[in-house]
C-alpha cells in the first residue's frame, strides 16, 4: 500500500517537477480536498454513495469548480476515486506532501498545540526554526486537547514535549521511582 502511495504522489507532483510556484499550487489544492474529505458529512456521503462513482466524481467536480481546483488535480482525484481509493486519500495526502517537502528540500516539522496558536505564534515558531536550521521548513499544525496546556514538536525523529501532560508524567514517574506513594 505505501508504494502505491507513493505512486500516487509522484504522478502528482512529476509533470510539474521543475516548478515550485505550480506544486504549491497543486499541494494545497490537495490540502483543500483532504478538508473537505475529512468532515464528517462528507464520510458519510462518500460511504453512503460508494459504489456510485459518477455521484461522487460529479459532487467532488462542483466542489473543485468552485473553489477554482486545477483541472490536472480533478483528473488526478478521479483516478483515486476510479480505483476506489478514496477511502484512504487522507494517506494519499501524506504522502503526496512528503513527497512534495522532499523533492524540494523541505523539513517537516510538526506541532501539536493545546490551543488554538495566532498567526503572530505560527509565524515565530516557523521562523525560529527556519534560523535554526537553515533550511525551508512546512509547519503541520496539530490541535490536541489531551496536552492540557503547552505544546510538542516533532521533526528529524525527535520530539520535544513542553506539556504540561509531560511535565505531570516526569513527576509522577519520579515520585514512583522514589517509592512514594500516589494518589
Amino acid at each position: 500500500m505505501k508504494n502505491n502511495l507513493m505512486n500516487y504522489a509522484y504522478a502528482l507532483f512529476a509533470p510539474i517537477k521543475n516548478s515550485s510556484d505550480k506544486q504549491k499550487v497543486y499541494l494545497n489544492n490537495v490540502k483543500l480536498i483532504n478538508e473537505i474529505i475529512s468532515l464528517d458529512k462528507m464520510q458519510k456521503f462518500i460511504k453512503e454513495n460508494f459504489f456510485n462513482k459518477k455521484m461522487i466524481k460529479k459532487f467532488f467536480n462542483d466542489i473543485c469548480t468552485t473553489l477554482k481546483i486545477d483541472n490536472y488535480i480533478i483528473y488526478w482525484l478521479w483516478v483515486i476515486i476510479d480505483n476506489s481509493d478514496l477511502g484512504y486519500f487522507r494517506k494519499i495526502f501524506h504522502a503526496s506532501e512528503q513527497y512534495y517537502l522532499t523533492i524540494n528540500n523541505f523539513i517537516s516539522i510538526d506541532i501539536f498545540s493545546s490551543f488554538t496558536l495566532s498567526k503572530y505564534d505560527i509565524n515565530s515558531i516557523s521562523l525560529f526554526f527556519k534560523k535554526l536550521l537553515k533550511r525551508e521548513i512546512f509547519l503541520n499544525i496539530h490541535y490536541d486537547q489531551n496536552l492540557l496546556c503547552g505544546i510538542k514538536i516533532k521533526f528529524l525523529n525527535k520530539t520535544y514535549d513542553n506539556s504540561i501532560k509531560e511535565k505531570l508524567n516526569i513527576l509522577k514517574n519520579k515520585l514512583l521511582s522514589q517509592n512514594y506513594e500516589c494518589d
